[in-house]
């Protein structure tokens, strides 16, 4: 296991019992090994993990999904950015985005500001 990965886990493991969704990076899948991984580790320590694959044809926004109250929402890269729209609608216990794409990128001037503050 990497420094990383041990990391993660150790974080995870404080919030024990809730629900984890697991968001990919851009023109990824869950189906992937890395997620899979995650998602195994997660669920020996007593969260219920659901995948959520994303549909890279669509706009992110319409994407955005219900979660419950003591969810964990974990998103890469540019699904980091749909985990990040999910916590803005649904309250959520906590928001893990890991290597979000950079703000420079968006053309939505709302958007871009609200990931700058």
């Amino acid at each position: 296991m990497s420094t990383q990965q041990f990391i993660t886990f150790e974080y995870l493991r404080l919030f024990m019992n809730n629900i984890l969704y697991i968001i990919p990076g851009f023109d990824d899948s869950t189906h992937r090994e890395p997620y899979q991984k995650l998602g195994k580790m997660a669920a020996e320590k007593g969260h219920r993990v659901v995948y959520k694959d994303v549909d890279w044809k669509k706009p992110l926004s319409e994407q955005v999904f219900y979660v419950e109250k003591n969810a964990v929402i974990f998103g890469f890269s540019l699904g980091a950015i749909l985990a990040w729209l999910v916590a803005q609608k649904y309250e959520c216990r906590l928001l893990i985005l890991a290597s979000m794409t950079p703000h420079a990128s968006f053309v939505d001037a709302e958007i871009k500001q609200a990931l700058i503050d």
